[in-house]
């Protein structure tokens, strides 16, 4: 599927990036490990951050 969507961005002229593999945030298990990332790179993500906080969810500094 991948290689189907690069070949078409070329076929239409579009610039196409591939960025580091990461993971998803799909399910309510999955807040945790953000919230770990949030609290290693309090620079990250100003608008889940916001909404960490606003739900109680962030980590103590």
């Amino acid at each position: 599927m991948l290689a189907d969507t690069l070949a078409h961005c070329r076929e239409l002229g579009l610039e196409s990036a591939l960025l580091e593999l990461g993971y998803d945030v799909d399910t309510p298990a999955d807040l945790p490990r953000l919230g770990s990332y949030l609290a290693l790179y309090p620079e990250a993500c100003p608008r889940t951050r916001a909404l960490f906080d606003r739900w109680g969810l962030s980590e103590a500094p």
